[in-house]
């Protein structure tokens, strides 16, 4: 059982002897402490907690009926009200400051019975459905659930028990203070006295969507919501607690933010990776609401970098691109563009819905002897894109192989070519025509690496046809 965010271990058994050894365990500093033993060694006990104080209730030893009371603060014993029902094996849950005792054997037992430290008095209250011992029960929400056990077979059913101390309201404003009391009336309709009145603090409100802003590779800003316009608001004075983690579960946090205002900035993370993000909220009294979930998002990618000489190689109408990381890691995704246009008003080259992962990429579809001006960005895995990065310009090569061969003694070669609309270039005067564009034969001299042996009287002598 637990009290004071401390566990204690009581009793039980080692071989055939029982014991009556408590031991204390706190997780704040993960030691454990040996406290004063319990007076009666016992077996097969339940123990439940009330008011600061543990009652361990029955169990294998003398009457199986013992009710002793611990005091973790005087660290001492006391013997109270023994339960009317002799039993081991059984189950002890607190639900509104009383103990429910149920199941057990001695024989096995569907027995019920409240116990109220406040008076040190047993009531009985009505019995489970099902007989049974070396049964779960824990209390929820005001009810308690009696989960599987054994009664001559292993049992998997689950049965609710409501004693009737409790009421839900709804509708309450976040971190609020709210006063309650309570009276009771029999089946004949008399009433008793109210009780004294009683006061607490609604959990303070914190929810999604979340808001995010400011993404950058390492830090995302994220805001969120404090509560709704029927219910109203937290209003100052809430501590939140937003967390950022790589992983759904939460298993593991990748960082961290405590906060007055209903944002933060979480920090420390990782470029290109996908956090989600939960959120908590510290009420007026110091009690901390549950996290809840409001969303995720990528962290940002950093734009590309443009190295020295971006052109690996330039063809007729291709040119082949790279670029820098520029510390992105290797699962962010590039996309070069090339235009005529130095501003890019002019017609887009380039790759649109296609994507790389590489750092280079071959820009098809290019018109021959035509300067072209080229950028990069990079995107995240949520898609979004960087700005560009200006990688410079080339042109691209004037000549382009349209099929025109010769035998050149030895081999067949590619003669090359040039468009007549090239601008800029001297044009060919030797024209050959193909698919409705005309094109010029360039002339080199005989002793060119890119003559071939199929020579041309000129005007300027005698000339070789160039090879592609």
């Amino acid at each position: 059982a637990a009290v004071g965010g401390k566990v204690y271990a009581i009793g039980g058994k080692y071989g055939s002897t029982k014991l009556n050894i408590n031991e204390e365990y706190d997780p704040a500093v993960n030691t454990w402490t040996t406290k004063t033993i319990m007076p009666t060694a016992r077996s097969g006990l339940s123990a439940a907690a009330v008011g600061g104080k543990l009652y361990v209730i029955g169990g294998d030893a003398g009457t199986k009926q013992q009710n002793e009371e611990y005091n973790p603060e005087t660290n001492t014993w006391a013997t109270k009200a023994a339960m009317p029902t002799a039993r081991y094996y059984l189950s002890a849950t607190a639900v509104g400051g009383k103990i429910y005792v149920i199941g057990g054997s001695y024989p096995d037992r569907s027995t019920n019975e409240e116990y109220d430290p406040a008076v040190d008095a047993w009531l009985t209250r009505s019995d489970m459905p099902t007989a049974r011992y070396r049964l779960a029960a824990a209390a929820v929400g005001g009810k308690l659930y009696a989960i599987g056990g054994y009664n001559g077979s292993y049992l998997n059913i689950n049965e609710e028990y409501d004693p009737g101390v409790t009421q839900k309201f709804i509708g309450l404003a976040p971190n609020t203070q709210y006063d309650f009391k309570a009276k009771a009336m029999d089946f004949i309709g008399t009433e008793t006295a109210e009780t004294i009145t009683v006061s607490t603090y609604t959990l303070a409100y914190s929810s999604g969507p979340a808001l995010f802003s400011d993404i950058y590779t390492s830090s995302i800003a994220v805001a969120w919501s404090t509560g709704t316009a029927s219910l109203g608001y937290n209003g100052p004075g809430v501590t939140y607690l937003i967390q950022a983690s790589s992983l759904a579960s939460f298993n593991a946090i990748s960082g961290s933010s405590e906060t007055l205002n209903i944002y933060a900035t979480v920090e420390g993370l990782e470029t290109n990776i996908l956090y989600h993000f939960r959120v908590k909220a510290l009420n007026s009294v110091n009690v901390w609401s549950d996290y809840t979930v409001i969303g995720s998002t990528y962290t940002n990618v950093m734009k590309p970098g443009a190295p020295a000489n971006p052109f690996n190689a330039v063809y007729f109408s291709s040119v082949d691109v790279s670029w820098l990381s520029n510390g992105n890691p290797e699962n962010v995704e590039y996309r070069v563009q090339a235009s005529t246009a130095a501003d890019y008003t002019g017609d887009i080259r380039g790759s649109y819905a296609t994507w790389v992962s590489e750092l280079s990429d071959i820009v098809v579809s290019l018109d021959g002897c035509t300067t072209y001006y080229f950028r990069v960005q990079a995107r995240n895995g949520g898609l979004i894109g960087t700005e560009f990065e200006e990688l410079g310009s080339t042109k691209t090569l004037v000549y382009c192989d349209i099929g025109l061969r010769v035998y050149d003694g030895t081999e067949i070669v590619a003669i090359a070519c040039q468009p007549t609309y090239c601008q800029g270039d001297a044009i060919p005067p030797l024209r050959i025509h193909k698919n409705g564009i005309n094109y010029g034969i360039p002339l080199t001299d005989p002793d060119d690496p890119k003559a071939s042996k199929l020579r041309i009287q000129s005007v300027d002598g005698i000339k070789a046809f160039r090879k592609y």
